[in-house]
């Protein structure tokens, strides 16, 4: 039996796969959305996934990377549907992938992690306890953590809902001023939109409005549409099954209604201290 060297977990090109993953899946994702982003992850959780288990059946190594490649094509395939519902359910946890053939050639760095693999296996270096255990640590919750930490549905519910504030549109876009990062509110912004958090589903919406003034000074906010929820995970867990579930299952009235609690509520109590609860920006 070989004998297990944790210092496998300071090679380079790990650790160098744990950063591009950390980096692309948390970051450049969501900044640079595109094909390149899209393939990334793969490549990089490809190299890492089996290059880690081995560490710990090095005698196994090989049949490791045959499974892995395995279970990837059979991951990004069709066939995998039921199997993917099944578990989700099971978990409570959203396992989601894109269905692209496309993704399949970062099979192609398999052999590479391999070679690495068996090279670093019969090299000689000196091992450091702590590093090794902190760097292995680290590698397990980044596999565990590369799911799908946020998940964007696209919605778009038409509403009429009319909502009046007694504040003037100056004074209110005043206060806004005060905490608003970036070039201030003037009165020629009158297309607002609101991000609200929904606390039960882990998930943020985004809210569409007109805002206006009536000849009493009042502000009158008109709720166009809500848009886009998107659903958070939880670091290590993912996203729940049952979040994505509740919050597509969501209707026109409870949406307005989270809408009033979670925006217009806390405006007419108090603008300034509940910034936590949402966002806004202008529309142009």
């Amino acid at each position: 039996m070989k004998k297990i060297k944790l210092e496998l977990f300071t090679s380079e090109l790990l650790v160098l796969g744990i950063i591009v993953l950390l980096l692309n899946d948390f970051y450049l994702k969501y900044e640079f959305h595109n094909v390149i982003t899209g393939k990334l992850s793969d490549f990089a959780g490809l190299f890492v996934f089996p290059f880690f288990v081995s560490i710990f059946l090095p005698k196994h190594s090989l049949r490791i990377y045959i499974v892995t490649a395995l279970f990837f094509i059979f991951w990004k395939l069709e066939i995998s549907n039921n199997f993917i519902a099944f578990i989700s359910e099971v978990s409570n946890l959203a396992f989601y992938r894109t269905v692209d053939i496309s993704d399949l050639i970062a099979i192609s760095i398999l052999p590479f992690s391999y070679k690495y693999f068996e090279k670093k296996q019969a090299e000689s270096k000196k091992s450091y306890f702590m590093l090794n255990a902190i760097i292995g640590i680290f590698c397990f919750f980044t596999l565990l953590a590369d799911s799908q930490p946020r998940l964007q549905i696209n919605i778009k519910v038409k509403s009429d809902k009319i909502y009046k504030l007694p504040i003037s549109k100056n004074a209110l876009y005043n206060k806004w001023n005060k905490s608003v990062v970036g070039a201030p509110y003037t009165e020629s912004h009158s297309f607002i939109n609101f991000t609200f958090y929904i606390n039960d589903y882990n998930t943020y919406a985004t809210a569409i409005t007109t805002i206006k003034e009536d000849s009493h000074k009042n502000t009158i906010i008109k709720l166009d549409s809500i848009t886009d929820l998107t659903i958070r995970g939880r670091l290590f867990l993912g996203i729940k099954n049952s979040d994505i579930v509740n919050a597509q299952n969501l209707s026109k009235k409870q949406l307005e209604l989270l809408f009033q609690q979670n925006c217009v509520n806390k405006l007419i109590k108090n603008t300034n201290e509940e910034r936590s609860s949402y966002d806004v920006y202008p529309r142009y």
